[in-house]
């Protein structure tokens, strides 16, 4: 098996000059590293955005949140609050308030939703300082940019609801911008903000123990949904975007379907090759017959040919989507707009367990496919073979 497996790799990279078969050979690796590697970057793009966007979305949202069915207020010395509380770490379980108000500076104006907590979203650990004290604020970059405000500016905010109703005539507060924050989901940096619960619970006028719902920060926690019971609900950052989710897995097949034809078309051009090259070796294929090869062996080294052209043109895709992956990592080559994205940039996630997968199901594709054209050794008619030899 040894001497067939090396006699197949002469025949992909002979030496001889003018060779048909070296010529076809490579032709056959660069367009099947060509497919696999759009391939590769198609699966590394749509498996980056899931990741980044899954990672951003359960850093502001939490893994989860405990809320009222109606999304109203109520008190944290609920007796199916306390209970929950209680069988949960309470590290795990934060109160929070949430709500929207009209935050003006100056001239300029926008509704922005607020929310206290007094444990900052994961995705804010860039920000100078966790802790926020009384009155003041972090803000997204493009509502800072939109109000034309910095750090330690100060802006005025206006509750809009008041009791699940509307109310234009809530009292107006003023907080100062400890910190500007970039989350790169557009939405995020445009309409979030950020406060403690004490304040969050002023700007809203409620009670010191009234909350809009907890958030679970712990994703080893377990909530079993026989222990929440109306009007409480519990909600997965997942579940409350799963519209988002959708549309990402809307994207993945089109995709995937287009690249793996550009593959199919890689391995049919392999297939032809090897054809081609069985009809250029006919006259010395009829000699080794003649001498008393057996066609099994000369089969199985045309075979172990195809297979090997299968696998180099894979391993070659595979590095080259690699190194672009790379490429992009150190130096953001690939920029896109966050306002339709999600993010600033293409997203990549390279994952080593596809790409050896992808690999070794080219190989056996490429081996097993290259029986259609191999059949043909069968058809050699010895006596014409060797009449030009």
């Amino acid at each position: 098996m040894r001497n067939l497996f090396f006699f197949a790799f002469r025949l992909v990279f002979s030496k001889e000059k003018g060779s048909f078969s070296s010529f076809a050979s490579i032709i056959s690796i660069i367009g099947l590293s060509i497919g696999v590697a759009s391939l590769l970057i198609t699966v590394s793009v749509v498996q980056g955005f899931n990741e980044v966007i899954s990672a951003k979305l359960s850093s502001f949202e939490g893994e989860g949140r405990i809320k009222h069915i109606l999304s109203k207020n109520f008190s944290i010395d609920h007796i199916q609050i306390k209970k929950l509380i209680n069988e949960l770490n309470a590290d795990c379980a934060v109160p929070f308030v949430r709500n929207i108000v009209l935050a003006r500076k100056g001239k300029k104006a926008d509704g922005i939703i607020i929310e206290g907590a007094n444990e900052l979203p994961k995705m804010l650990t860039g920000v100078n300082d966790k802790t926020l004290l009384n009155d003041e604020i972090i803000i997204g970059y493009i509502l800072a940019k939109n109000l034309e405000v910095k750090k330690m500016d100060k802006i005025f905010v206006q509750p809009l609801q008041k009791n699940n109703s509307i109310d234009i005539s809530a009292p107006i507060k003023s907080l100062i911008i400890k910190d500007i924050f970039t989350s790169g989901l557009q939405e995020f940096d445009k309409t979030l903000s950020y406060t403690n619960l004490e304040t969050a619970q002023k700007i809203f006028g409620i009670d010191a123990k009234e909350i809009s719902g907890l958030v679970i920060t712990n994703k080893s926690t377990e909530i079993s949904k026989h222990n929440i019971n109306y009007p409480f609900i519990y909600e997965t950052w997942k579940a409350r975007h799963s519209l988002l989710f959708q549309w990402i897995e809307l994207q993945r097949w089109p995709a995937f379907i287009m690249f793996g034809l550009i593959t199919l078309v890689g391995i049919i051009n392999l297939l032809s090759s090897l054809d081609m090259i069985i009809q250029e070796k006919k006259g010395q294929i009829a000699i080794l017959l003649s001498q008393g090869i057996r066609s099994n062996e000369l089969k199985r080294i045309f075979m172990y040919q195809g297979g090997l052209i299968g696998f180099i043109g894979a391993l070659i895709g595979g590095f080259f989507a690699f190194s672009l992956i790379k490429l992009d990592q150190y130096f953001n080559i690939f920029k896109i707009p966050s306002d339709v994205y999600f993010m600033d940039r293409v997203p990549f996630s390279f994952d080593v367990y596809i790409f050896s997968m992808m690999i070794i199901i080219i190989f056996v594709i490429s081996f097993i496919f290259s029986w259609i054209p191999v059949k043909h050794l069968e058809n050699i008619n010895l006596s014409k073979a060797l009449k030009f030899e």
